[in-house]
């Protein structure tokens, strides 16, 4: 009886391989003095060289599996049996598991719930890197990131049958319905719709004693925010059948990922961790207390007076979102016109109706010092070689964004990453590591979240089932809420004349739309590029009201292949913003003011 109450010490402990099927242990054990061999075809669960041996981890081939029922069966199979950390991927056959004990309960068990077992294969991997005495679980496919990339390559890969861990260190859902689209338009709608009331544009319509609550606004905004954030994130999780973890994910090696005390294995690896505001470095910037796309969201108090550094797509934006409450704003550009990848023709227009509204538009400035006196920001800027400066109550900063890839040990898997940190992919969305792939902002394409949904889906088709499908980027849309909009597909002027187009341009001014005639909004206008040849639409850039609903249509035409013809041949519905492409497309060959309603 004292040999067995005694812990024996464990002296060799080795692995010993009969075949590829059979295999089992050999230990030199000493207990009270005595020392002999055993063999144990078990895994010996105890301590060696003071650290404790987790089960051994197997990859089981299941055969007979047809739908998540089965999946669901098979598991809680492996499950009774004494399996930890279970996963089945139907797609590829097969049981992830860890276990100690007899291999033979295992397939005895499976084919007790109607299945068929072939080959089980013990997996290494309990290498001297860190992760020894970790947790491990196994995928077919870990996903780093909770936004719409990560989400539309989940579903994808759940559709394909895949297990699915995903991974996330803040909240789910990403920047779009967090921190971005849905929460920075539903303000600028509130904005806009605060200083129409003020403003009316219709003669004999006037409002006196609006109020703003921007307090109450925001509450609106974040009651939002929740709502589209569990139904369109949080609820799917369990629809689709794929595993969350909270924690931030680093790279163990090109196929694993270490959350905490987890360690995650994925046949395949998605890196979908989306951007964060880019902070230029500027003298005295973190001592100030900036504002930047996020946090400017959360403000419940108007600012008397703003600046912001940055004049493309964010800073315009919000910009005119906290003029249309009543502040003094300032835009600081650093390049010589405002919306600066636009056509010159609608940056121009722009400026135009953002100084008549009361915003202060300084270009080819360079922001050199900011600094703080009691509540005020103080701003140096450089223009034209001399130094400028003004004073407001709040800065915010819009000048580019930079991907969240920074403490994620991606060089650990050979990820290669340019000099903002954006991951660095082919035209399939494959990594410098064949293993990994990488969507959305992360990887650098376009930031828009349809661009990143649609390459959630690229990669990880292309993850699984091998390289066939390419991201293109050729006729996608874009746009800046700003009121009126602005919005864009396709070629830019320039653009064309590099590649070669016998150039056609068309112009057409938005008081040549009735429907803007009839809701007093003609300050705009639409530029159409084509191939002259051969009258192919190239391009459509716009400044407008309702220009992001009427680039779709755009959209459309372009990726269809469409001709300046086609547009002037098609039925548009008359008092539509819409009719303004048809419009512009006869433009191209008459005068449209000679032109009766709906001339055909």
């Amino acid at each position: 009886m004292s040999l067995v109450s005694k812990k024996p010490d464990i002296l060799l402990y080795i692995k010993v391989t009969i075949n590829s099927d059979v295999f089992g242990y050999l230990a030199l054990l000493k207990i009270s003095g005595f020392s002999f061999f055993i063999y144990t075809d078990l895994r010996i669960y105890t301590i060696i060289g003071k650290k404790e041996v987790d089960p051994m981890r197997y990859s089981m081939e299941v055969l007979g599996m047809t739908c998540d029922d089965c999946v669901a069966t098979v598991t809680k199979a492996l499950k009774d049996v004494g399996a930890e950390s279970v996963v089945v991927s139907l797609m590829r056959a097969k049981a992830h598991f860890a276990f100690d004990g007899d291999t033979k309960k295992l397939i005895e068990a499976v084919k007790r719930s109607g299945y068929r077992v072939g080959s089980i294969v013990a997996l290494e991997g309990q290498q001297d890197d860190g992760t020894k005495n970790k947790k491990w679980l196994r995928y077919d496919l870990v996903i780093i990131g909770s936004g719409s990339a990560a989400f539309a390559a989940a579903i994808r890969a759940r559709e394909l049958g895949a297990s699915v861990a995903m991974v996330e260190r803040n909240r789910v859902g990403g920047t779009c319905v967090n921190i971005g689209c849905v929460p920075s338009k539903a303000l600028i709608k509130a904005g806009e719709y605060y200083t129409s009331i003020l403003k009316s544009k219709f003669s004999g319509i006037s409002a006196t004693g609006a109020n703003l609550d921007l307090n109450k606004v925001v509450e609106d905004k974040n009651r939002l925010i929740s709502q589209l954030q569990k139904e369109k994130y949080l609820d799917l999780i369990d629809t689709y059948g794929f595993d969350l973890y909270k924690g931030h994910a680093k790279f163990v090696n090109q196929n694993t990922v270490e959350i905490n005390d987890l360690i995650l294995e994925g046949e395949k690896i998605i890196i979908a961790v989306g951007a964060r505001p880019a902070i230029p470095p500027i003298q005295g910037i973190e001592s100030i207390g900036y504002l930047t796309s996020t946090s400017a969201l959360s403000l419940t108090d108007v600012p008397q007076s703003m600046a912001v550094i940055g004049a493309n797509a964010i800073g315009l934006e919000l910009g005119q979102y906290f003029a249309h409450l009543g502040s003094k704003v300032y835009l600081l550009e650093m390049m010589d016109r405002i919306a600066p990848f636009e056509e010159p023709e609608i940056s121009s227009r722009l400026h135009e109706i953002l100084t008549a509204e009361g915003l202060n538009i300084i270009t080819a400035a360079t922001v050199v010092r900011v600094s703080k006196d009691q509540d005020k920001v103080s701003i140096v800027y450089e223009q034209a070689g001399e130094k400028n400066s003004l004073t407001v109550d709040k800065l915010l900063i819009a000048a580019g964004r930079r991907a969240n890839t920074d403490d994620m040990n991606a060089d650990v898997a050979a990820v290669s990453l340019d000099r903002r940190g954006f991951v660095i992919v082919d035209e399939y969305l494959m990594t410098t590591a064949q293993n990994v792939y990488a969507a959305g902002d992360a990887a650098g394409l376009p930031q828009y979240v349809y661009v990143a949904a649609r390459s959630g889906k690229i990669a990880a088709e292309n993850a699984l089932l091998g390289n066939s499908k390419k991201i293109d980027l050729t006729s996608v849309p874009r746009v800046i809420f700003t009121t009126p909009p602005v919005a864009a597909v396709g070629l830019s002027e320039n653009k064309a004349k590099t590649l070669g187009y016998s150039l056609g341009t068309a112009t057409l001014e938005s008081s040549a739309i009735p429907r803007a005639l009839v809701d007093r909004e003609t300050n705009g206008l639409m530029k159409l590029i084509y191939d002259e040849s051969s009258r192919k639409l190239l391009g459509v850039h716009a400044v407008m009201e309702n220009a992001a609903e009427v680039i779709y249509s755009a959209t459309l035409a372009i990726q269809l292949g469409a001709t300046i013809d086609d547009l002037i041949d098609s039925y548009a519905p008359y008092l539509t913003m819409a009719e303004g492409l048809r419009l512009a497309a006869q433009a191209s060959e008459t005068d449209v003011a000679m032109l009766s309603c709906c001339a055909g």
